[in-house]
């Protein structure tokens, strides 16, 4: 006969047994176990809130803060992550809380300037001109010197278009010829001195010529003035 110490000994153990066969089989570690949130719950528990809401009953969206949004039953409530998400949905603006617009210029990116180019320096110019030093009478033939040149070197500059042009006041200036200078930066232009008279004006009489140049990509633009006196 077992003895009443052997008879406990074996109800301990098989209470044990019980124990650990109740264990589900089935179970997971705790460190295995998989979350079940959805990325909705995760974003509401992150605190992320839509910045627009609009109601499938209106064509308006608007600010989660606008009066508006209260009035919509949650039936109805929609949310937009974005402005331009919602007017892509057809919605527009409403004009009570005037939600940030796609089209506004914060959201629209600002256009990229066109690349510069920084402009050569220019050669400065000098255009110098010479006339008769004494009185003319009308009708004489007269020759006007001019050159254009670098005044830091003196030296002509070749195949330059020069205008011509004529003053009967010192003001009013008309343009009269065209012409290259020479390869040596050279003009010379005769004329025939007009009539002041059939211009209105009386002898004696102050005409003027000016020389013009008016510059390119390479130098810059200059003129030289002359005045001849014309007598009876």
């Amino acid at each position: 006969m077992l003895s009443l110490l052997t008879i406990c000994i074996l109800l301990s153990i098989s209470g044990v047994v019980n124990i650990v066969g109740t264990v589900d089989s089935h179970a997971q570690p705790v460190g295995q176990i998989k979350s079940i949130d959805s990325d909705k719950e995760k974003t509401a528990k992150a605190g992320y809130e839509p910045p627009f809401a609009a109601s499938k009953k209106s064509d308006k969206y608007h600010c989660r803060s606008c009066l508006e949004v209260n009035k919509i039953k949650p039936a109805n409530l929609i949310w937009f992550n974005s402005a331009c998400d919602a007017q892509a949905a057809g919605y527009t603006p409403c004009s009570k809380c005037n939600p940030l617009d796609c089209s506004s210029p914060s959201l629209t990116p600002a256009p990229v300037p066109a690349p510069t180019t920084t402009p050569a320096t220019l050669i400065s110019t000098i255009l110098l001109i010479q006339g008769p030093k004494n009185a003319v009478h009308v009708g004489d033939r007269v020759t006007l010197i001019g050159t254009l040149a670098r005044p830091e070197m003196m030296d002509g500059i070749a195949g330059a278009l020069i205008t011509v042009k004529l003053s009967l006041d010192g003001k009013n200036w008309v343009t009269i010829d065209n012409k290259n200078t020479d390869g040596n930066g050279s003009i010379r232009y005769t004329i025939t001195v007009p009539d002041p008279q059939s211009y209105g004006q009386k002898l004696p009489v102050v005409l003027g010529y000016k020389f013009s140049y008016d510059g390119n990509d390479t130098y810059l633009a200059s003129e030289g003035v002359c005045t001849i006196k014309v007598v009876s």
